[in-house]
Parts: C-alpha cells; sequence; structure tokens
C-alpha cells in the first residue's frame, strides 16, 4: 500500500472540489472517510491525532479557511462540510470562539503566575509583546 503524496497546492484543489460535494451540515464527511477518500484505503491507519495523512487534511483545511473558505466541522471527529448558509456558518462560529476564549482565559492565568515565578519573561524583547496579549483579551 502506497499513500499517495501531494504538494500543498495539489492537496487544496482536491479538497476544494471534494468539499464542493459535501456542502451543508447534513453532508458532513466523517474524518476517516475524508482521509481514505483522499489518500487511499490504509492512510486511516493508525487512527489517530498522529495520522499524517490526517495531518496534511487538517493543515490543508486551516490554510484554505484562511484564504476565506467556509469549512465548517462538527467537532470530534464527526464531520467537516462546506457551509450552506449562514445559520450554519454562525453555529460554527459560536463553537470556534468559545475555544478560543478558552484558551485565551488559561493563557491569562498562566502568564500570571509565569511573571510571579519569572519575574522577567514578559518583558518585550524582539516583538511586540503587548499586540500579543491584546489578541487574547
Amino acid at each position: 500500500m502506497t499513500i499517495p503524496q501531494f504538494t500543498d497546492d495539489e492537496l487544496d484543489e482536491k479538497l476544494k472540489k471534494y468539499f464542493a460535494l459535501h456542502q451543508g451540515k447534513a453532508n458532513a464527511i466523517k474524518r476517516w472517510d475524508l482521509v481514505i477518500t483522499i489518500f487511499g484505503p490504509g492512510a486511516d491507519v493508525p487512527r489517530t491525532d498522529g495520522n499524517t495523512s490526517d495531518r496534511q487534511i487538517r493543515d490543508a483545511v486551516e490554510r484554505l479557511r484562511n484564504h476565506g473558505y467556509l469549512i465548517l466541522n462538527l467537532n470530534d471527529g464527526r464531520g467537516r462540510y462546506l457551509s450552506a448558509n449562514g445559520a450554519e456558518y454562525l453555529e460554527f462560529r459560536n463553537v470556534y470562539v468559545k475555544q478560543v476564549k478558552s484558551i485565551a482565559a488559561v493563557l491569562r492565568t498562566m502568564d500570571k503566575q509565569a511573571v510571579r515565578v519569572y519575574p522577567n519573561i514578559l518583558q518585550p524583547s524582539l516583538f511586540d509583546l503587548d499586540a500579543v496579549t491584546r489578541i487574547l483579551e
């Protein structure tokens, strides 16, 4: 069994075409079914976060999202799909925002403790730490 290799551009194009066939929540494709569809049978082994084919798809989805493609997911590997309407997008967005807020809250708490333990750790250096911190607020 040989798993095909794609450049980022090739994989992005394959996913754009494939997601066009999976528009709307009702047409979501499950995580491992997508891996098998794109990379072939056996590419789903092992079914862990360390699977390289799955990682390539997750990276491609992030790239496509950063280019404005409204690829949504049902979370927990239950499926991805192309947004069919504003309601689907807003539902996805609300879940995504909750995750971002949760991560930001953890970082704020940890930053406070890190400053107590390592007083100089968050002092500006080669980049603007204030800009990074504002993202988390």
